[in-house]
Parts: structure tokens; C-alpha cells; sequence
């Protein structure tokens, strides 16, 4: 391609994306960026957000893939300084500037399956994330939803202990707090990129891995998965996002809307939220029960020290963290 042609096309491009991020604003709507691959139930329910955003404030809300917006650290930024309006993000993310956030990822936190829709939307608790520091970052937590993960070992059945332990297995670790969870157990945690795990595995680089739903069937597939530990609804490994909204004084969000609307939206859309964590958990399940029918060896018991650990990090983290007010409300009755 000649020069003349590829500053066309570069301009072009350029054109396109810039129409992508200020469509919202333009048009007087809102845009609301998210990180799940197309089809799935992350994208479903980002858009069933979407819609109840929409019909809360009477403003048209555009979703968006995450990719087009690059990392999403960047995405993370880009919502505090305003340039997006809206994201759902994983909580360890938020949590880089935020620690305080992070305590939503400490494998354990949701040992009663009961506990998990007043984790997500209680306003007791996202008050006191309010009060924590989220308006300082420039966000406003509307809830979180939870994704159903769940460890899978290559390792040969004979090599895993009954009690529960992985001692000496060389497992992926997803962030601080799973590699500290890992390390208790006596595994040995290893930390990679989540595009790389599908391939870790199969070079045998690690013995197991913390893998999304759609990770596992295809691994499963190519037969690389022995074993799949499966404590149902109280499973160590969901994965938290945050649905945040800008602050930021000069966001589309701002102008738009007054801090009552935000307030309002929070409550609105609450079901919503909560019927993330009921879809991830649905297809958690069918995926166990097809894995079964493959032979693969699922692990449902002597997971009593898991959440022993699990107690343990989200207690000593909680002090570190500076984070007690916020443990006091999520361990609350």
C-alpha cells in the first residue's frame, strides 16, 4: 500500500474510533463498556444492564466490547478521568488503585451460596465502599456480579491428596490472592497472563488452573483435564465485577444526571445484577454434570480447609488493607 492510501485508511480508522467513544455524548446517551467475549452470558448481561439503566433514567445506553478500548487497566482509567461513562470491570483491576476492593477476590469470601446476591447489592455494603474512597477514584459502584470459575487439574487423579491439599502441583494463580490461597495448600503458584493458560496447560507448563467455564470444555475436549473441583455454590474461585460509573465533573454521566439518578439506578437494577450470579452458577453446573459424563473426576468433598484458608487471607488482608469497616459489613449476619 502506497503512503497516500494508508494515511486514507489510518485516518479512517482513526475516524471510527473516535465516532465509537463520543457516540454517547453526542447523542445525549451513555456508553457502557464491558469485558466479555460475544454470546456469552457476560455480554447478555451487560446488555439486560444496559436496559435497565435505560428505562431507570430515560437515557439511551450504547454497549460496547471492551476490546476496542484496549487493556482494561486502561479502561479502569479511563472511567475515572471521565472519558467512559460506564464499565463492568473485574474487582482486582479496580483494586489496583483501590485495595480496599480487593477483598472481593479473596477465595473464601462466599462461603454460604446464600450470602451471594446481599454481597452484590446490598446498600449497606456499597455505602460503605462509598465511604471508602470510590468518589476520590472518580467511580460509583452500581453492584457486583459474579462469575463461576472453577479450578481443573491435568495431574493424574493418584497424585492429588484426599484432604484437599495440591502440595507440590504447579497451579495458575489469577492475582495476590489467589497466589497466597494456593501457596497455604502447599501448591506451588504459578502467574500468568489468562490468555496464556489454555496453552500452559497443554505444554504442561502447569498442573492445574483457576479457568473460566468456556476454558475447561475446550480443554476438556482435547482431553487435558483429569479432575475438577466443584463445592457448588459456595466455589472459592467466582470471580467479582464491579459495575461502576464515572464521577468524574465533566462525563457525560455528570451532566446527564444528578447523584439522586445514581442512588436510584443502584436500586432499580439490583435483580438484574443478581441474575448474573444465578445464569454464571446455572451454566457452572451443567458444565459438571457434562464432565462427569466424560469420566473426569469431580472433587465435591474434604474442602473444609479451603474455606479455613480462605477465612484466614480475607481477615489478614482486611487489617493490611485498611479495609476492617468494609469486612466488618460483608462478614456481617
Amino acid at each position: 500500500m502506497d503512503k497516500p492510501k494508508f494515511l486514507k485508511v489510518l485516518a479512517r480508522l482513526l475516524a471510527a474510533l473516535s465516532c465509537i467513544v463520543s457516540t454517547a455524548a453526542v447523542a445525549g446517551g451513555l456508553t457502557l463498556v464491558h469485558p466479555f467475549r460475544e454470546n456469552t452470558e457476560g455480554e447478555q448481561w451487560a446488555r439486560n444492564f444496559a436496559d435497565c439503566v435505560s428505562q431507570s433514567s430515560s437515557i439511551p445506553v450504547e454497549v460496547l466490547p471492551g476490546h476496542y478500548f484496549g487493556s482494561l487497566r486502561g479502561i479502569s482509567k479511563a472511567v475515572s478521568s471521565g472519558k467512559l461513562d460506564m464499565a463492568i470491570l473485574p474487582a482486582s483491576i479496580i483494586a489496583e488503585d483501590w485495595p480496599a476492593l480487593d477483598l472481593y477476590a479473596v477465595p473464601g469470601l462466599l462461603r454460604d451460596p446464600n450470602e451471594i446476591d446481599r454481597l452484590s447489592t446490598d446498600t449497606d455494603i456499597l455505602e460503605t465502599i462509598d465511604e471508602l474512597g470510590s468518589r476520590e477514584l472518580g467511580m460509583f459502584v452500581l453492584g457486583f456480579g459474579w462469575q463461576y470459575q472453577l479450578l481443573a487439574l491435568t495431574a493424574a487423579p493418584d497424585r492429588l491428596n484426599l484432604s484437599g491439599r495440591l502440595d507440590g502441583l504447579k497451579i495458575r494463580a489469577f492475582g495476590e490472592r489467589q497466589t497466597d490461597f494456593f501457596a497455604r495448600l502447599g501448591a506451588l503458584p504459578i502467574r500468568l497472563p489468562t490468555s496464556e493458560v489454555p496453552y500452559a496447560v497443554l505444554a504442561g507448563a502447569v498442573d492445574g488452573a483457576v479457568m473460566s467455564l468456556d476454558q475447561i470444555f475446550l480443554l476438556s475436549q482435547e482431553r487435558q483435564i483429569s479432575s475438577l473441583f466443584w463445592p457448588n455454590k459456595s466455589s472459592p474461585f467466582l470471580l467479582p465485577f464491579a459495575v461502576v460509573v464515572s464521577t468524574y465533573a465533566d462525563s457525560s454521566w455528570s451532566k446527564l444526571q444528578g447523584e439522586e439518578i445514581r442512588f436510584g439506578i443502584r436500586e432499580n437494577c439490583a435483580d438484574v445484577v443478581n441474575g448474573f450470579n444465578q445464569v454464571s452458577f446455572e451454566a457452572a453446573a451443567e458444565l459438571v454434570d457434562k464432565m462427569r459424563s466424560q469420566d473426569i473426576r469431580i472433587v465435591e468433598d474434604n474442602l473444609v480447609q479451603w474455606y479455613e484458608i480462605g477465612a484466614s487471607l480475607l481477615e489478614d488482608f482486611a487489617g493490611k488493607a485498611d479495609a476492617m469497616p468494609l469486612y466488618g459489613k460483608l462478614k456481617s449476619d
